[in-house]
């Protein structure tokens, strides 16, 4: 048997093209169950909100907590679609918007940024002390990949015995390169 290549034609191209296409186009999702709304208060002044998928007998399965990348939230279309699939393989997911981001902006004092791992390490030890789950992942697409990375690099050997992998999608290499467009940045 020899290798035929395919005859795909994408409809774009170009990445960035592509890139708005994927972001504007919604894709269904019909085996990922409508998610359970959940708080995380992780420090005085904050509090986080979740879009929680959970498996039955959650405690026999392992989690992923999904962080989100620079202006997304819980809600947009790759944190949906990497939960499908991580629901798919029967995991838990956790889809945890950073904090202020996807309308929670009243949630809490301080803002969001690259280097602000406490939220989401609060989340981790919730999940494994808290709620008593085995075995924990942390994905992040992204800036999320950069907090992602982070975490796992301040964890170094001392990380809860309940986290078993840290993921990183697209991680940002150099965060002063970004721009929002705005005159005061």
């Amino acid at each position: 048997m020899s290798f035929v290549p395919a005859d795909y034609r994408p409809r774009f191209t170009g990445g960035h093209w592509q890139t708005l296409f994927a972001w504007a186009r919604r894709r269904p999702l019909p085996g990922l169950p409508e998610p359970v709304a959940r708080h995380f208060d992780t420090a005085a002044d904050a509090r986080v909100l979740a879009h929680c998928h959970w498996q039955p007998e959650p405690r026999s399965r392992p989690t992923i907590v999904l962080l989100h990348g620079l202006e997304g939230s819980s809600t947009v279309h790759y944190m949906r679609g990497m939960a499908d699939k991580a629901w798919a393989e029967g995991w838990n997911v956790v889809r945890l918007n950073q904090r202020n981001c996807g309308d929670t902006e009243q949630l809490s004092v301080g803002l969001f940024h690259s280097g602000l791992t406490a939220d989401a390490a609060h989340v981790v030890h919730e999940l494994s002390e808290v709620d008593g789950l085995p075995a924990i992942g942390v994905a992040g697409y992204s800036l999320g990949g950069n907090v992602a990375l982070k975490l796992a690099a301040e964890y170094g050997t001392h990380a809860p015995r309940t986290l078993r992998a840290v993921a990183a999608v697209s991680p940002i290499i150099d965060p002063a390169t970004l721009t929002c467009g705005c005159d005061w940045m």
